[in-house]
């Protein structure tokens, strides 16, 4: 009986800590949505939104960079051979020219790393 109530408790306990790690994704994937606002002026995300300034970025994370064909990329992001790993979109996030020199991305960057993770939940998302 002990037994029983024991792997009823730990298989209970497990199910809301799933929740509670579905819940705090789900937060983080709200709160790059709203960041996205940073981006949106220059890039779109939904699929048959077309091109902006930038890119469209649906799909973006574990893409190949550069991988649009109907985008004219900067020769720098051309010559780039990398996908957009969480890392590689944490640091261009961070400082695109940093990644890429000589990229033509106008964006100074993203300093706070809270705000880079939940941007980057969001891409994935797309």
């Amino acid at each position: 009986m002990k037994k029983v109530l024991i792997s009823t408790f730990l298989l209970l306990l497990s199910g809301l800590l799933q929740a509670n790690v579905a819940f705090a994704d789900e937060v983080q994937v709200k709160k790059g949505k709203l960041l996205f606002m940073l981006c949106q002026a220059c890039h779109a995300y939904t699929e048959n939104a077309g091109m902006r300034v930038g890119p469209n970025l649906a799909g973006i994370a574990g893409s190949q960079v550069g991988h649009d064909e109907a985008y004219a990329y900067s020769a720098a992001l051309n010559g780039a051979d990398f996908k957009w790993t969480d890392d590689k979109l944490d640091a261009w996030l961070q400082s695109p020219v940093s990644v890429v020199p000589g990229t033509q991305m106008a964006f100074a960057g993203l300093q706070n790393p809270e705000q880079r993770a939940a941007l980057i939940a969001f891409l994935k998302t797309l």
